[in-house]
């Protein structure tokens, strides 16, 4: 869902050129080394826009807030 929902919005805003890679976070060694907060995380040029500082760095789902309440992923607003 993550994947699919980041796609679109890449090609709403005319972007749909951007290349796209992933990590997989898969230790608590790595997840500490790069600050993973959960997954899916989405790094734009390497930061996380959707950062809350008080979320702990482990290896976990991550939920993001939506005006439904919590998702597994973020929207494409």
């Amino acid at each position: 869902m993550a994947d699919k929902r980041l796609r679109t919005a890449l090609g709403k805003t005319g972007n749909s050129d951007v290349e796209v890679s992933y990590r997989e976070v898969s230790t608590p060694s790595d997840a500490e080394a790069v600050e993973f907060r959960g997954s899916p995380t989405i790094l734009v040029d390497g930061r996380d826009p959707f950062l809350e500082r008080d979320a702990p760095v482990a290896l976990s789902c991550r939920v993001y807030r939506a005006n439904a309440g919590l998702a597994g992923s973020p929207t494409v607003e």
